[in-house]
């Protein structure tokens, strides 16, 4: 869970806001080895949403189902032994609703500086675009844990600060275990496995 400032509970128009993106754990999503994925998913929102208030937006994509398609290399389709085909979600709508805002917060001038957590080499165009749109806009990437280089996707924007982010510094920038709702009195605690 990510830190947020607990004092301020409005975004001034015009000001600082903090963009949540991720696609949708529905009932209808499983993840493997996860039942309470949607459930944590929604904890983690509603804990956010109190910590920083209405600095807060939360954009949801969605999950598409798709059937995993047989071996390229032998034929051999991927089913079960009942014959059943394996199944999985692809995240869509994510990538390019943040793309969209980094653009568009480009073209509108909302900060001189892009931030983007995130290797995803799809985000490549969208930060060609803010580059584009505004060419004094000042970009950072900052590279997950597990990435050892920004892609050439990326880099390849030109004058783009980087830098990777550590473990620790994520697990120090964790929500505390228990965030509780001052006005419901509902609390809500972060899952084992986050921590």
């Amino acid at each position: 869970m990510t830190n947020g400032n607990p004092d301020k509970k409005t975004a001034p128009v015009g000001g600082p806001f903090l963009p949540y993106l991720s696609a949708s754990y529905g009932p209808t999503i499983h993840v493997k080895n996860e039942p309470a994925a949607a459930q944590n998913q929604t904890s983690y929102i509603e804990a956010m949403k109190i910590r920083n208030g209405g600095l807060l937006t939360v954009h949801l994509g969605r999950f598409k189902e798709r059937t995993i398609k047989d071996c390229r290399r032998c034929g051999q389709s991927y089913s079960c032994g009942c014959g059943r085909q394996y199944r999985s979600y692809e995240e869509k709508g994510t990538d390019v609703a943040l793309g969209a805002m980094m653009v568009a917060d480009a073209a509108l001038r909302i900060a001189d500086t892009t931030l983007l957590v995130s290797a995803d080499t799809d985000l490549a165009p969208a930060l060609a675009t803010v580059r584009a749109v505004n060419p004094a806009q000042r970009i950072y990437l900052a590279m997950p844990p597990g990435n050892t280089k920004a892609s050439s996707h990326l880099t390849s924007i030109g004058d783009l600060g980087q830098f990777f982010i550590r473990e620790q510094a994520l697990r120090d920038a964790q929500l505390p275990s228990i965030v509780a709702d001052p006005e419901t009195g509902r609390s809500y605690t972060r899952p084992t496995k986050w921590s």
